[in-house]
């Protein structure tokens, strides 16, 4: 009785260890030259969740479909999101954004690498990347860490 058993258990180990292989998602990107513009992203939770980023600029489009006006093009193109709240400034020939995907979280972030400030998208159906909010009132129960 007891080799069936451990038969069944080693079978339903290695069986499962197949299935979570066959679920993470893999992702080939180039390599980035650290000077480069655009970037491409991909979301490894959701894999229709692909986004151009501007690196100098903070502009975000998503890839969508939209109808062809001819024969020739593609279905896709890019839609432009909107960043709430995005600090307009000069423009600086080199990488001041980048996109930061918390895959366990299923948080997608933007943020302005030389400031911190934050956004965050997916809170709604909609093309917009909403601010993070700034906890510089250590009085606000809302602004204390709970795990």
């Amino acid at each position: 009785m007891k080799i069936p058993f451990l038969i069944l258990c080693l079978v339903l180990g290695v069986a499962s260890q197949a299935a979570a292989q066959t679920e993470a998602v893999s992702i080939s990107t180039s390599t980035l030259d650290s000077g480069a513009r655009f970037e491409i992203i991909q979301s490894p939770h959701e894999r229709t969740i692909t986004f151009r980023l501007d690196r100098f600029t903070g502009t975000i489009h998503r890839l969508g479909n939209c109808p062809k006006d001819d024969g020739v093009s593609s279905s896709k193109c890019w839609k432009e999101m909107v960043v709430i709240d995005q600090p307009k400034s000069p423009f600086i020939s080199k990488p001041r954004y980048q996109i930061v995907i918390d895959g366990p979280q299923r948080l997608i972030m933007l943020m302005q690498i030389e400031t911190g400030q934050t956004w965050q998208t997916g809170l709604e159906p909609t093309d917009k990347w909403y601010p993070f909010i700034e906890c510089l009132n250590r009085t606000d129960l809302n602004c204390f860490w709970r795990p």
